[in-house]
């Protein structure tokens, strides 16, 4: 669904007002003007005039900073079919444009950290005070996503009390097997997701919305089974390969397990997928850990696919 290029819909998470489904677009506001009556406060499920989206049910009040949304007072009417004038509309939270996609994102948290040398967490270890799995799931709100589910193992206790405030769902990767055995740790919690499967490691703080939101609307307009955001670096060393053959992606090699010549190769996986459900439970069922840390590595699961005659893409847009 395509939205005018000025409409704004509300954070989700700002007001709390509901469970809300990003088939939908919805917009969340309040009404802090101290002359209007209280039912103005209650909006009903009003459909825009243009179509565009719903409105639900509930307004709190206290506490929020104003902005100003801009809506037009003649898209929306409260349940007496009064408009609401675009002052009247108040929000806290960035505004974001709602491609309406949906789709469910799964958060790899469950590691250690071992070249952190500490029993900290690595998602829970701060950047300029707030963990850095705080602005992952930042990024993901930002950008819309529908459900956001995190895989912990390591002291998950404590990352766990961490996501409280952020109405995640978890799923617990008891033995740390690789980022392929944690999306498998996953697949009951997905049976029931639609669209595209985004997966994010817990410990990629700078990959912004816009970067985000770009990846998903070339996944689209690409109709790939697997979308990587990948990266081109002058430095390597660390990463695992973009490898490609004629210019089409064909592998990620990880880099222990990549040849002197593939070791040359600049650009780099960020981590960061875009999948086909069907697709990535088949090809999670189909990889093996034979490497020399003995883990079931997402990664693999893209020579797989390539293998069945699945589209694949690299999409270089994450900067440095």
């Amino acid at each position: 669904m395509q939205l005018p290029a000025n409409f704004l819909a509300y954070h989700p998470a700002a007001f709390k007002t509901g469970d809300c489904d990003f088939n939908d677009v919805h917009v969340y506001g309040v009404v802090d003007e101290p002359d209007v009556a209280p039912d103005r406060c209650e909006y009903s499920q009003q459909v825009y005039s243009s179509g565009w989206a719903r409105v639900l049910s509930g307004c709190p009040r206290d506490g929020l900073d104003t902005f100003d949304g801009g809506i037009r007072d003649d898209d929306i009417a409260d349940s007496r079919g009064v408009p609401f004038q675009p002052t009247l509309f108040r929000g806290r939270h960035q505004a974001f444009r709602n491609q309406g996609i949906s789709m469910e994102a799964v958060v790899l948290a469950a590691g250690k950290g071992t070249r952190m040398c500490t029993d900290l967490p690595k998602v829970l270890h701060t950047v300029f005070g707030k963990p850095v799995l705080g602005y992952v799931l930042d990024a993901l709100r930002e950008t819309g996503i529908r459900k956001i589910w995190v895989v912990t193992g390591y002291q998950a206790e404590s990352v766990k009390r961490f996501l409280k405030s952020y109405g995640v769902q978890t799923v617990n990767q008891f033995e740390q097997k690789g980022t392929g055995h944690a999306l498998r740790v996953a697949k009951t919690a997905l049976k029931n997701a639609r669209g595209p499967i985004l997966v994010w490691p817990g410990d990629m703080p700078l990959v912004e919305g816009a970067t985000l939101r770009r990846l998903i609307e070339s996944h689209e307009k690409s109709k790939s089974h697997a979308s990587v955001l990948s990266s081109i670096v002058d430095c390597p060393a660390g990463y695992g390969r973009i490898v490609r053959e004629d210019g089409k992606f064909v592998a990620i090699r990880e880099e222990l397990d990549a040849t002197d010549e593939e070791r040359l190769i600049r650009e780099v996986n960020t981590g960061i997928y875009l999948f086909d459900k069907k697709a990535l439970f088949d090809a999670l069922g189909k990889i093996g850990c034979k490497n020399k840390k003995g883990e079931y590595y997402l990664t693999d699961t893209i020579g797989v696919l390539r293998e069945e005659g699945y589209k694949l893409e690299a999409f270089p847009f994450a900067t440095r």
